[in-house]
């Protein structure tokens, strides 16, 4: 109950928001996460955001929390293992659902659906880490693993196919477990029945811009640079919809999402780390 109360009063301050954005200060320093290895040369078609180019070295996996300007705990996974979080970034807040994100498909969305309803029990706790870690690796192996049926590999998803990962200890062997179950159970077409989920879309800043003609001071194609990492956030469904208090007076509109500079750049985000 309480967390439905808060995750209420949270999208109700966003919803009616609309014009100045809601700013996340990040408050904790990975203190639920652990560290593992992408291997060496590791490349991945993954939707969608296939970056052509190997991805490798350390990692860290956990779960984020941020403060909203309201006061309000804020929690989010990384979406998105080609980008670090970085401060002073504007995101785009969408519900989650089949065609609100490119890339991402029914079979995705049913299956992301199925980790939360089935191992959200462990959200927002930092006392989980192992399950956090956890988490975070199965939601990666959703998302960049490629194709539907690849995620149940011989028991070890996470050391075979196109997305490999590893060095977790104890969280390597509990999420292979639970992407097993995910593969065999979840239903196509299905989505979360606890909790809304949603995505936020990074910004992007201009490389290169034309610098005569009638296009002066436009961006060239394909010249514009993701300012940061993709994220994926939730609230959870309220226990009793009739009951008015555990439900937000306007649903949640698209809106950007800003992170403190000064909050980011005390935590030393110019470390040379992918994602999480």
């Amino acid at each position: 109950m309480k967390k439905t109360l808060i995750a209420a009063a949270l999208f109700a301050a966003i919803g009616t928001a609309h014009a100045d954005p809601v700013t996340l200060t990040y408050t904790d320093t990975f203190g639920n996460e652990q560290v593992g290895t992408l291997p060496n040369n590791s490349s991945w078609s993954g939707n969608p955001w296939n970056q052509g180019k190997p991805v490798q070295g350390n990692v860290y996996a956990g779960e984020f929390k941020f403060k909203t300007s309201e006061g309000l705990d804020f929690y989010a996974f990384c979406a998105d293992i080609f980008h670090t979080l970085k401060s002073g970034t504007t995101y785009q807040m969408d519900a989650l659902t089949t065609g609100s994100v490119a890339g991402i498909g029914s079979w995705e969305i049913a299956r992301i659906g199925y980790l939360f309803d089935n191992y959200g029990d462990y959200l927002d706790n930092s006392a989980n880490g192992k399950e956090l870690t956890a988490f975070q690796l199965t939601l990666w192996e959703i998302l960049f693993e490629n194709g539907k049926n690849q995620g149940n590999q011989n028991g070890n998803p996470l050391s075979k196919g196109n997305f490999k990962v590893g060095g977790f200890g104890d969280a390597d062997d509990l999420a292979n477990g639970w992407i097993k179950d995910i593969y065999d159970n979840t239903q196509d077409g299905t989505k979360s029945e606890k909790y809304d989920l949603f995505f936020l879309t990074s910004s992007s800043t201009c490389t290169e811009k034309y610098t005569s003609g009638n296009k002066k001071g436009q961006c060239k194609n394909g010249k514009m640079t993701q300012d940061s990492q993709n994220l994926i956030s939730w609230t959870a469904k309220p226990e009793d919809p009739q009951d008015p208090a555990e439900n937000p007076n306007e649903i949640p509109e698209p809106m950007p999402l800003v992170l403190l500079t000064a909050g980011l750049l005390a935590l030393g985000f110019t470390r040379k780390l992918r994602c999480c």
